[in-house]
Protein backbone atom coordinates (compact mmCIF):
# COMPACT_ATOMS: atom_id res chain seq x y z
CA UNK A 1 0.00 0.00 0.00
CA UNK A 2 1.10 3.38 -0.82
CA UNK A 3 1.36 6.08 1.08
CA UNK A 4 -0.94 9.18 0.59
CA UNK A 5 0.41 12.61 -0.03
CA UNK A 6 -0.16 15.13 3.18
CA UNK A 7 -4.29 15.75 3.33
CA UNK A 8 -4.81 13.11 0.12
CA UNK A 9 -7.11 9.89 0.54
CA UNK A 10 -4.83 6.66 0.61
CA UNK A 11 -4.31 5.27 -3.23
CA UNK A 12 -5.58 1.58 -2.22
CA UNK A 13 -8.05 1.68 0.38
CA UNK A 14 -7.76 -1.52 3.17
CA UNK A 15 -10.53 -3.45 3.20
CA UNK A 16 -12.89 -2.32 6.28
CA UNK A 17 -13.83 -3.90 9.39
CA UNK A 18 -17.06 -3.99 8.43
CA UNK A 19 -17.23 -5.84 5.02
CA UNK A 20 -15.78 -9.19 7.32
CA UNK A 21 -19.23 -9.27 8.85
CA UNK A 22 -20.82 -9.28 5.37
CA UNK A 23 -18.46 -11.66 3.79
CA UNK A 24 -20.08 -14.71 4.48
CA UNK A 25 -17.35 -16.46 6.29
CA UNK A 26 -17.54 -18.32 10.05
CA UNK A 27 -17.26 -16.29 13.00
CA UNK A 28 -14.17 -17.68 13.69
CA UNK A 29 -12.89 -17.21 10.02
CA UNK A 30 -14.63 -13.49 10.45
CA UNK A 31 -12.59 -13.04 13.80
CA UNK A 32 -9.28 -13.74 12.07
CA UNK A 33 -9.93 -11.31 9.53
CA UNK A 34 -11.32 -8.68 11.69
CA UNK A 35 -7.90 -9.07 13.82
CA UNK A 36 -6.06 -9.16 9.82
CA UNK A 37 -7.57 -5.96 8.77
CA UNK A 38 -6.26 -4.27 12.02
CA UNK A 39 -3.14 -5.38 11.91
CA UNK A 40 -2.55 -3.93 8.43
CA UNK A 41 -4.64 -0.78 9.22
CA UNK A 42 -1.62 -0.55 12.12
CA UNK A 43 1.29 -1.11 9.77
CA UNK A 44 -0.18 1.23 7.49
CA UNK A 45 0.12 4.02 10.60
CA UNK A 46 3.57 3.22 11.03
CA UNK A 47 4.84 2.95 7.62
CA UNK A 48 3.01 6.18 6.59
CA UNK A 49 4.07 7.98 9.37
CA UNK A 50 6.45 11.10 9.04
CA UNK A 51 9.96 10.26 11.04
CA UNK A 52 10.49 13.50 11.83
CA UNK A 53 7.23 13.23 13.93
CA UNK A 54 9.15 12.91 17.18
CA UNK A 55 12.60 14.80 16.26
CA UNK A 56 11.57 17.86 17.97
CA UNK A 57 11.70 15.75 21.36
CA UNK A 58 15.08 15.69 23.06
CA UNK A 59 16.84 12.29 24.21
CA UNK A 60 16.58 11.86 27.41
CA UNK A 61 20.42 11.10 28.22
CA UNK A 62 23.87 12.60 26.23
CA UNK A 63 27.18 9.87 26.63
CA UNK A 64 30.03 10.91 28.00
CA UNK A 65 31.61 14.35 28.10
CA UNK A 66 31.47 17.05 25.34
CA UNK A 67 34.73 18.89 25.06
CA UNK A 68 33.65 21.39 22.15
CA UNK A 69 36.92 22.18 20.23
CA UNK A 70 35.60 23.21 16.90
CA UNK A 71 32.08 24.00 15.40
CA UNK A 72 31.83 20.64 14.12
CA UNK A 73 31.65 19.67 17.52
CA UNK A 74 29.26 21.80 18.55
CA UNK A 75 26.96 20.95 15.68
CA UNK A 76 27.31 17.21 16.52
CA UNK A 77 25.65 17.82 20.16
CA UNK A 78 23.44 20.14 18.87
CA UNK A 79 22.29 17.44 16.73
CA UNK A 80 22.13 15.07 19.56
CA UNK A 81 19.52 17.09 21.27
CA UNK A 82 19.79 15.88 24.01
CA UNK A 83 17.87 16.83 27.63
CA UNK A 84 20.12 15.83 30.24
CA UNK A 85 24.79 15.27 29.79
CA UNK A 86 25.81 12.85 32.38
CA UNK A 87 29.70 14.38 32.43
CA UNK A 88 31.30 18.00 31.60
CA UNK A 89 30.41 20.63 28.85
CA UNK A 90 33.35 22.27 28.35
CA UNK A 91 34.36 24.67 25.28
CA UNK A 92 38.31 26.04 25.85
CA UNK A 93 40.65 28.15 23.77
CA UNK A 94 38.16 28.56 21.32
CA UNK A 95 36.93 31.26 19.44
CA UNK A 96 35.14 30.18 16.61
CA UNK A 97 32.07 29.02 18.76
CA UNK A 98 30.41 32.42 18.87
CA UNK A 99 26.55 31.26 19.76
CA UNK A 100 25.26 28.53 21.48
CA UNK A 101 21.67 28.68 20.16
CA UNK A 102 20.81 25.19 19.81
CA UNK A 103 21.43 23.99 23.19
CA UNK A 104 17.86 24.90 24.29
CA UNK A 105 17.05 21.53 25.01
CA UNK A 106 19.53 20.74 27.94
CA UNK A 107 18.37 21.03 31.18
CA UNK A 108 21.02 19.19 33.39
CA UNK A 109 24.45 19.00 33.25
CA UNK A 110 25.95 15.89 35.66
CA UNK A 111 29.45 17.50 35.68
CA UNK A 112 30.62 20.39 34.91
CA UNK A 113 30.24 23.41 32.41
CA UNK A 114 33.08 25.49 32.00
CA UNK A 115 34.01 27.95 29.61
CA UNK A 116 37.86 29.05 29.60
CA UNK A 117 39.18 31.41 26.80
CA UNK A 118 36.30 30.89 24.73
CA UNK A 119 36.25 34.18 23.06
CA UNK A 120 33.58 34.06 20.64
CA UNK A 121 30.77 34.25 23.01
CA UNK A 122 29.00 37.36 24.24
CA UNK A 123 26.06 35.96 25.87
CA UNK A 124 25.15 32.36 27.32
CA UNK A 125 21.81 32.26 24.92
CA UNK A 126 21.01 28.82 24.16
CA UNK A 127 21.43 27.44 28.11
CA UNK A 128 18.38 29.52 28.96
CA UNK A 129 16.33 26.00 30.02
CA UNK A 130 19.39 24.95 32.01
CA UNK A 131 18.03 24.22 35.71
CA UNK A 132 21.22 21.98 37.39
CA UNK A 133 24.95 22.09 36.79
CA UNK A 134 27.22 20.33 39.02
CA UNK A 135 30.05 23.19 38.17
CA UNK A 136 29.98 26.44 36.70
CA UNK A 137 33.32 27.43 35.75
CA UNK A 138 33.64 30.80 33.71
CA UNK A 139 37.49 31.85 33.28
CA UNK A 140 38.91 34.29 30.98
CA UNK A 141 36.28 34.91 28.23
CA UNK A 142 36.78 38.02 26.99
CA UNK A 143 33.64 38.77 25.56
CA UNK A 144 31.19 37.51 28.08
CA UNK A 145 29.15 40.31 28.63
CA UNK A 146 26.03 38.54 30.84
CA UNK A 147 24.57 35.51 32.31
CA UNK A 148 21.14 36.64 32.13
CA UNK A 149 20.55 33.84 30.09
CA UNK A 150 21.19 31.63 33.36
CA UNK A 151 18.02 32.84 34.68
CA UNK A 152 16.55 29.29 35.44
CA UNK A 153 19.33 27.62 37.00
CA UNK A 154 18.65 26.75 40.45
CA UNK A 155 21.77 24.21 41.48
CA UNK A 156 24.95 24.27 41.16
CA UNK A 157 27.21 22.85 43.43
CA UNK A 158 30.79 24.52 42.76
CA UNK A 159 30.84 28.08 41.28
CA UNK A 160 33.62 30.07 40.20
CA UNK A 161 34.05 33.22 37.94
CA UNK A 162 37.71 35.04 36.93
CA UNK A 163 39.14 37.40 34.57
CA UNK A 164 36.18 37.89 32.40
CA UNK A 165 36.81 41.56 30.95
CA UNK A 166 33.60 42.79 29.87
CA UNK A 167 31.43 40.85 32.70
CA UNK A 168 30.34 43.60 35.49
CA UNK A 169 27.49 41.51 37.48
CA UNK A 170 26.50 38.26 37.84
CA UNK A 171 22.83 39.19 36.76
CA UNK A 172 20.97 35.84 35.96
CA UNK A 173 22.53 33.95 38.96
CA UNK A 174 19.50 35.12 40.61
CA UNK A 175 18.15 31.58 41.03
CA UNK A 176 20.70 29.95 43.35
CA UNK A 177 20.08 29.90 46.60
CA UNK A 178 22.79 27.59 48.41
CA UNK A 179 26.11 26.61 46.59
CA UNK A 180 28.71 24.21 48.20
CA UNK A 181 31.79 26.33 47.14
CA UNK A 182 32.08 29.89 46.17
CA UNK A 183 34.98 31.69 44.10
CA UNK A 184 35.42 35.00 42.69
CA UNK A 185 39.78 35.46 42.44
CA UNK A 186 42.07 36.94 40.05
CA UNK A 187 45.17 35.75 39.83
CA UNK A 188 47.41 38.50 38.17
CA UNK A 189 48.56 36.11 35.38
CA UNK A 190 44.80 36.35 34.06
CA UNK A 191 44.63 39.88 33.57
CA UNK A 192 41.73 41.93 34.09
CA UNK A 193 38.78 41.29 35.62
CA UNK A 194 35.40 43.40 35.13
CA UNK A 195 33.59 41.99 37.88
CA UNK A 196 32.59 45.48 39.56
CA UNK A 197 29.19 44.27 41.53
CA UNK A 198 27.72 40.90 42.96
CA UNK A 199 24.25 41.78 42.20
CA UNK A 200 22.68 38.76 40.74
CA UNK A 201 23.79 36.46 44.17
CA UNK A 202 20.60 38.52 46.76
CA UNK A 203 19.05 34.75 46.89
CA UNK A 204 22.20 33.18 47.84
CA UNK A 205 21.44 32.29 51.31
CA UNK A 206 23.82 29.69 52.48
CA UNK A 207 27.55 28.15 51.21
CA UNK A 208 28.12 25.07 52.89
CA UNK A 209 31.54 25.02 52.55
CA UNK A 210 33.91 28.37 51.19
CA UNK A 211 33.49 31.56 50.29
CA UNK A 212 36.84 33.40 48.11
CA UNK A 213 36.83 36.92 47.35
CA UNK A 214 40.44 37.76 46.14
CA UNK A 215 42.20 40.19 44.23
CA UNK A 216 39.00 41.44 42.99
CA UNK A 217 40.60 45.26 42.10
CA UNK A 218 37.39 46.64 40.40
CA UNK A 219 34.76 45.25 43.69
CA UNK A 220 33.39 47.91 45.61
CA UNK A 221 30.73 46.11 46.86
CA UNK A 222 29.16 43.15 48.71
CA UNK A 223 25.95 44.32 48.63
CA UNK A 224 24.97 41.13 45.86
CA UNK A 225 25.53 39.18 49.20
CA UNK A 226 22.39 40.65 51.14
CA UNK A 227 20.83 37.08 51.69
CA UNK A 228 23.98 35.29 52.67
CA UNK A 229 23.06 34.04 56.09
CA UNK A 230 25.75 31.21 56.76
CA UNK A 231 29.11 29.62 55.69
CA UNK A 232 29.83 26.72 56.90
CA UNK A 233 33.82 26.73 55.94
CA UNK A 234 35.92 29.74 55.63
CA UNK A 235 35.25 33.58 54.16
CA UNK A 236 37.84 35.01 52.73
CA UNK A 237 38.11 38.56 51.64
CA UNK A 238 41.64 39.81 50.28
CA UNK A 239 42.85 42.39 47.47
CA UNK A 240 40.33 43.90 47.21
CA UNK A 241 41.51 47.33 47.02
CA UNK A 242 38.40 49.21 46.28
CA UNK A 243 36.24 48.16 49.46
CA UNK A 244 35.90 50.84 52.09
CA UNK A 245 33.81 48.45 54.26
CA UNK A 246 31.65 45.17 54.31
CA UNK A 247 28.44 46.78 53.45
CA UNK A 248 26.13 43.75 52.13
CA UNK A 249 27.03 40.94 54.94
CA UNK A 250 24.85 42.83 57.30
CA UNK A 251 22.69 39.12 57.71
CA UNK A 252 25.70 36.78 57.68
CA UNK A 253 25.17 35.22 61.26
CA UNK A 254 27.36 31.77 60.87
CA UNK A 255 30.92 30.87 59.71
CA UNK A 256 31.93 27.60 60.62
CA UNK A 257 35.37 27.66 60.30
CA UNK A 258 37.18 31.01 59.60
CA UNK A 259 36.80 34.48 58.36
CA UNK A 260 40.21 36.03 56.69
CA UNK A 261 40.48 39.93 55.95
CA UNK A 262 43.76 40.95 54.46
CA UNK A 263 45.37 43.26 52.40
CA UNK A 264 42.54 45.75 51.58
CA UNK A 265 43.96 48.86 51.12
CA UNK A 266 40.76 51.06 50.91
CA UNK A 267 38.97 49.01 53.43
CA UNK A 268 38.96 51.26 56.95
CA UNK A 269 35.84 49.92 58.49
CA UNK A 270 33.74 46.46 59.66
CA UNK A 271 30.69 47.72 58.57
CA UNK A 272 28.95 44.42 57.65
CA UNK A 273 30.50 41.88 59.82
CA UNK A 274 28.33 42.86 63.09
CA UNK A 275 25.71 40.29 62.95
CA UNK A 276 27.99 37.46 63.34
CA UNK A 277 27.03 34.82 66.30
CA UNK A 278 29.75 32.20 65.84
CA UNK A 279 32.50 31.80 64.10
CA UNK A 280 34.35 28.55 64.74
CA UNK A 281 32.18 26.22 66.13
CA UNK A 282 32.50 23.74 63.46
CA UNK A 283 32.96 20.37 65.12
CA UNK A 284 34.66 18.16 62.80
CA UNK A 285 37.04 21.02 61.77
CA UNK A 286 40.43 20.86 62.98
CA UNK A 287 41.48 23.54 65.51
CA UNK A 288 44.03 25.49 63.25
CA UNK A 289 41.60 25.90 60.53
CA UNK A 290 39.72 27.75 62.70
CA UNK A 291 40.34 31.11 63.10
CA UNK A 292 39.71 35.29 62.87
CA UNK A 293 42.49 37.30 61.08
CA UNK A 294 42.23 40.50 60.01
CA UNK A 295 45.28 42.23 58.87
CA UNK A 296 47.57 44.70 56.96
CA UNK A 297 44.83 47.50 56.65
CA UNK A 298 46.19 50.78 56.32
CA UNK A 299 43.14 52.75 56.77
CA UNK A 300 41.14 50.25 59.56
CA UNK A 301 40.51 52.44 62.58
CA UNK A 302 38.36 50.42 65.16
CA UNK A 303 36.82 46.99 65.64
CA UNK A 304 33.36 48.68 66.58
CA UNK A 305 31.33 46.00 64.80
CA UNK A 306 32.73 42.81 66.76
CA UNK A 307 31.77 44.74 69.68
CA UNK A 308 28.41 44.02 69.03
CA UNK A 309 29.35 39.80 68.54
CA UNK A 310 28.08 37.74 71.85
CA UNK A 311 30.71 36.46 74.32
CA UNK A 312 30.75 33.58 73.07
CA UNK A 313 30.80 33.81 68.91
CA UNK A 314 34.53 33.07 68.94
CA UNK A 315 35.43 29.51 69.05
CA UNK A 316 38.87 30.30 67.40
CA UNK A 317 41.73 31.91 67.08
CA UNK A 318 42.28 35.69 67.05
CA UNK A 319 45.00 37.24 64.92
CA UNK A 320 44.15 40.80 64.32
CA UNK A 321 48.06 42.24 63.19
CA UNK A 322 49.39 45.12 61.01
CA UNK A 323 46.71 47.12 60.87
CA UNK A 324 48.98 50.61 61.74
CA UNK A 325 45.47 53.02 62.63
CA UNK A 326 43.82 50.18 64.46
CA UNK A 327 44.80 50.78 68.44
CA UNK A 328 45.60 47.57 70.02
CA UNK A 329 43.87 48.74 72.97
CA UNK A 330 40.72 48.25 70.76
CA UNK A 331 42.18 44.76 69.74
CA UNK A 332 42.59 43.82 73.69
CA UNK A 333 39.14 44.37 74.26
CA UNK A 334 37.85 42.37 72.05
CA UNK A 335 39.80 39.52 72.95
CA UNK A 336 38.84 39.67 76.48
CA UNK A 337 35.14 39.75 75.20
CA UNK A 338 35.26 36.47 73.85
CA UNK A 339 34.93 34.13 76.72
CA UNK A 340 34.36 30.43 74.58
CA UNK A 341 36.47 27.74 75.82
CA UNK A 342 38.04 27.57 72.63
CA UNK A 343 38.58 30.96 71.81
CA UNK A 344 42.18 31.65 71.74
CA UNK A 345 44.27 34.49 70.84
CA UNK A 346 48.00 34.55 68.96
CA UNK A 347 50.48 37.57 69.39
CA UNK A 348 47.93 40.48 68.21
CA UNK A 349 49.97 43.19 68.75
CA UNK A 350 52.74 43.59 65.32
CA UNK A 351 51.88 46.29 63.88
CA UNK A 352 48.58 47.94 65.35
CA UNK A 353 48.74 51.51 65.93
CA UNK A 354 49.01 52.69 69.18
CA UNK A 355 46.20 55.10 70.04
CA UNK A 356 43.90 55.26 72.89
CA UNK A 357 40.13 53.60 73.53
CA UNK A 358 37.05 55.12 74.90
Amino acid sequence: MSCPREGAAPSVRPPQPQECASSGLDPVASLGCVRKVLLLGLLGVLACSDPRDDGDEAEPTCEGDKILRTQADFAALVAENCSELPGDLVIQDNSTIDSLLGLESLTVIRGRLELEDADGLETLAGLQNLVSADSLLLTANDRLTTLSDLTNLTSVVFLSIAANPSLRDLRGLEGLSTVSEMHFNQPSFLGENGLTSLTGLENLASVTRGVSIQQMGGLASLEGLAGLTTVGGQFTIRDCDLLADLHGLENLASVGQAIMVEDNDALASLNGLQSIVEVGHDPDAEADTKFLWIQNHPLLTSLDPLHAWPATAMAANIVVQDNPRLPQCDVDAFVAEQTHPEATSSDTSPGNGTGTCN
